[in-house]
């Protein structure tokens, strides 16, 4: 009987770590380079856009940090898990907004995807930037006709780490994927995983910035592309 009960909990563990498939670093900065699917030449602002997106992760809560025009624009998008609360900061030439909105909502800054639909390929994973991923294909109204392959990962330990964004239904922290922003076609291929201490008050609600609403605040976004 004193046998059978050690083979159940053992069992008990070894059912709780295969469903666990969420593994990897709870803390850290992933660095991704961006390419513009449309040749530089057709637009001379494309020049000054941001080339490398970086995101800073720590017990669930996510901020991304885009840079661009020299140094002109800075935008962050925060999702602080604790509160359940997202914020879209925007500094650019002297001045300083922000919008806010529910977690599970989408944040100014992200375009919304219209009959968003997403089908994983299979169980299988595949070698990306040292990380195993699955591989899904999505089709949408904004990126045409076609249908787009994305991948993702569960060994970085972020829940729900899209959850305010266009790919909220995705389970995975997204490795090479692409989106669209005021008309542009964009590309994010995860390059770089930094171990890294990240301070708490990088997901905080930013001060000095004057709050507006989602569409003021895409407004301004748009007139920059």
């Amino acid at each position: 009987m004193k046998n059978l009960k050690y083979i159940f909990v053992l069992l008990i563990i070894i059912l709780f770590l295969a469903c666990n498939k969420r593994r990897g670093p709870k803390e850290g900065e992933l660095i991704y380079k961006v390419t513009y699917l449309k040749s530089e030449n057709a637009n001379i602002i494309l020049n000054l856009l941001p080339k490398t997106v970086t995101i800073r992760f720590k017990n669930n809560s996510t901020v991304t940090y885009v840079e661009g025009f020299l140094g002109a624009f800075k935008l962050k998008i925060i999702s602080n898990f604790k509160e359940k609360e997202s914020y879209t900061a925007l500094a650019v030439m002297g001045k300083k907004y922000f919008s806010q909105n529910h977690i599970d909502s989408l944040s100014a800054g992200y375009e919304d995807f219209k009959n968003l639909t997403i089908k994983k390929e299979s169980d299988d994973t595949v070698l990306y930037s040292g990380l195993p991923c699955y591989r899904a294909n999505i089709l949408c109204e904004q990126m045409g006709d076609s249908v787009v392959s994305i991948l993702y990962t569960n060994r970085i330990n972020i829940k729900r780490p899209n959850s305010n964004s266009p790919y909220t239904d995705i389970d995975g922290v997204l490795v090479k994927f692409q989106t669209k922003v005021a008309g542009i076609d964009m590309l994010f291929e995860l390059k770089k995983y930094n171990k890294i201490s990240v301070n708490n008050n990088e997901f905080e609600k930013p001060k000095g910035y004057k709050k507006i609403s989602n569409k003021e605040l895409n407004e301004i976004l748009q007139s920059f592309y």
